[in-house]
């Protein structure tokens, strides 16, 4: 009984409709933010130089959080939150289009997709924040701890998913440094007798 009454109170804050939606919003957000990543490292694996494309995608990614990590906790303290996550939303949504439009007329060029990964990251720094110090006028007090956990389960659902995406990455980056023609036709694990620094 008391583990089931402990599971409940849990993922009772999603019974609240102003506190489930944004936090669906955001885990779609986060989820789309590291499909991005990965999609990024992929179109770059057969550039030119692509095992250092493939890495500076990662920092492009990251980076911002470096940059622009304690800014977003101060707008989120200075501004109002909602009409801030609605501009930074508004913002990830024309810079994503842009993204899928220049990729879908064959004009990506290295350079800018990472910078589009740059700004998709920043528009994640700057959420983050927000959307945490909102939470508390989302809830009653008394569901304010359960809240608290499921929007830390919501920002880190998706790098729970990078282990097996970084083991992809490696053996892309082993198939970008590898002789042509000695693991292309053999697959991965040929990219990984070839250039087992790298797998």
């Amino acid at each position: 009984m008391a583990e089931r009454h402990a599971t409940s109170s849990t993922w009772a804050p999603l019974r609240i409709t102003v506190f489930r939606w944004p936090w669906l919003a955001s885990l779609v957000s986060n989820l789309g933010t590291w499909m991005q990543t990965v999609g990024a490292q992929w179109f770059l694996v057969h550039a030119a130089h692509a095992a250092i494309l493939v890495s500076l995608v990662q920092t492009a990614e990251m980076l911002p959080d470096v940059m622009f990590g304690i800014v977003g906790g101060v707008l989120a303290d200075t501004l109002d939150r909602r009409r801030l996550l609605m501009a930074v939303q508004g913002s990830l949504v024309v810079a994503t289009s842009a993204l899928a439009a220049f990729t879908i007329a064959g004009r990506m060029s290295p350079a800018l997709l990472l910078l589009f990964t740059f700004v998709i990251g920043t528009g994640s720094v700057l959420t983050t924040p927000a959307y945490q110090s909102l939470v508390p006028e989302l809830v009653p007090r008394d569901r304010l701890a359960a809240a608290a956990q499921l929007s830390s389960i919501n920002v880190n659902i998706a790098p729970h998913r990078e282990p097996p995406a970084r083991t992809r990455f490696r053996r892309i980056r082993a198939a970008a440094r590898c002789p042509r023609g000695r693991g292309h036709r053999r697959g991965h694990h040929a990219f990984e007798g070839a250039c087992p620094a790298f797998a």
